[in-house]
């Protein structure tokens, strides 16, 4: 039998030891290969062979949750942590296993660094820091997994200290989990026991109830939840374009969207033009540079195609590189004729995530950077896009406008509310 629980507090006192330490849980969810249940009870107290908490980025065990498990095992996990990071601050997402110390029922301690809420900024960053929270859990457990480990208590990590609201960690929970589930269901592994441990009852009803809607009604939903609670706490309007498409701005780094395809503009050698895919580069790494160098010696591209590369490193579906006209070619007075070809970048780069089964793309407002035609040339191109994509019909449901500069989301945000009109 497999148990994982989750315990939320930062603060532990003692509760009366039972051999049914489990007596008093409440199923949450249930599947062939894992059932999750809420318990109120102390994660130092569990009968487990690990359990997942989460310290900083020093790992010092200086405060919360960390401090006082710390307190309980002893020095001998101090030490073995020490041996493992050798004084490296890691980063977020990072996770260790040490031994158990003086917890007599735990093999192993996990330490995971938790990324803080508050060092990131705007939606794009917002949805970062939740998908390296989903992401460390999701690799904590799959190794407990793969090692066999026949019982785990997971700390609530993302909440306390870290400052992630509680409603939206227990949608990553939710996502994590059910990957967990799929990733036990496809190696024949049954009744993988859960538990959600909190010693307060406010909590942990509150985490338990967000977190049994979202498991129930699937992945999707609770993606599509974590956008949305973000964009709520963010004040980001959706506009509805037409039933079942909408279009969201906001301010952010287009390199760090992980929702869909991403549309970003190079020149005809497929170079960057401008910082947003320059970014985008930094990020995907060695693998997506190399496909762009093979694209560009395999053909020449004209101003308004699109060339189509892998995403490498970066967790979205595809990069769409939008060949942005020559500036020689388009001298004053000819700011139609580059309209026209903005708009065919869009176009295609809409044609192009559609056939790949995308329904969800993120762009910059092509031109911006490259400063040929100016603000209003390259906002109106795109919103003329917006407007022949929504009169003809189309499978993606939502675009997102990525900003980098204040004055470029004001001015769509301005055109958006004039096009709902």
């Amino acid at each position: 039998m497999y148990t994982i629980e989750w315990s939320i507090s930062q603060l532990w006192y003692g509760l009366e030891d039972s051999t049914e330490w489990d007596r008093e849980a409440v199923v949450l969810s249930s599947t062939p290969n894992i059932s999750v249940r809420s318990l109120r009870r102390p994660i130092t107290q569990c009968k487990v062979q690990a359990i997942v908490i989460s310290d900083n980025r020093k790992l010092d065990h200086s405060a919360g949750l960390a401090k006082a498990v710390f307190k309980v095992a002893g020095r001998s996990v101090w030490d073995d942590l020490k041996k493992q990071t050798k004084g490296r601050v890691q980063e977020p997402g990072t996770f260790l296993f040490t031994n158990g110390g003086k917890l007599r029922e735990i093999q192993h301690i996990i330490h995971t660094v938790t990324p803080i809420w508050r060092n990131y900024e705007n939606r794009t960053g917002k949805m970062e820091c939740l998908h390296i929270l989903q992401s460390t859990i999701f690799a904590c457990l799959k190794r407990c997994v793969d090692q066999s480990l026949t019982s785990l208590a997971l700390a609530a990590i993302g909440t306390g200290n870290c400052g992630i609201p509680a409603r939206l960690c227990a949608l990553v929970y939710a996502c994590a989990l059910l990957k967990i589930d799929e990733y036990c269901r496809l190696r024949k592994i049954l009744n993988l026991q859960i538990y959600l441990v909190d010693i307060s009852e406010i909590n942990l009803t509150s985490i338990s109830e967000y977190y049994k809607d979202a498991f129930s009604c699937g992945y999707s939903y609770a993606v599509d939840e974590i956008s949305n609670e973000v964009e709520n706490e963010l004040g980001i309007t959706s506009h509805n374009i037409r039933e079942g498409f909408q279009v969201k701005a906001y301010k952010g780094d287009i390199s760090v969207f992980r929702e869909g395809s991403i549309v970003c503009a190079v020149n005809k050698h497929l170079d960057p033009a401008g910082k947003d895919v320059e970014a985008i580069a930094n990020q995907a790494g060695a693998a997506y540079k190399q496909k762009l160098k093979i694209l560009c010696r395999a053909r020449t591209y004209k101003g308004g195609q699109v060339a189509e590369t892998i995403a490498g490193d970066l967790s979205t579906h595809l990069i769409l590189h939008c060949i942005i006209p020559s500036k020689k070619k388009w001298p004053l007075g000819t700011e139609d004729h580059y309209r026209e070809k903005l708009i065919a970048c869009y176009r295609n780069a809409f044609q192009l995530a559609s056939e790949q089964g995308n329904t969800v793309v993120a762009l910059s407002v092509l031109g911006v950077e490259s400063e040929y035609m100016g603000m209003d040339v390259c906002s109106s191109a795109l919103m003329d896009a917006l407007r022949i994509l929504s009169d003809e019909g189309t499978s993606l449901k939502q675009i997102h406008i990525v900003c980098r500069e204040d004055y470029v989301l004001t001015r769509i945000c301005t055109l958006l509310n004039n096009f709902m009109r």
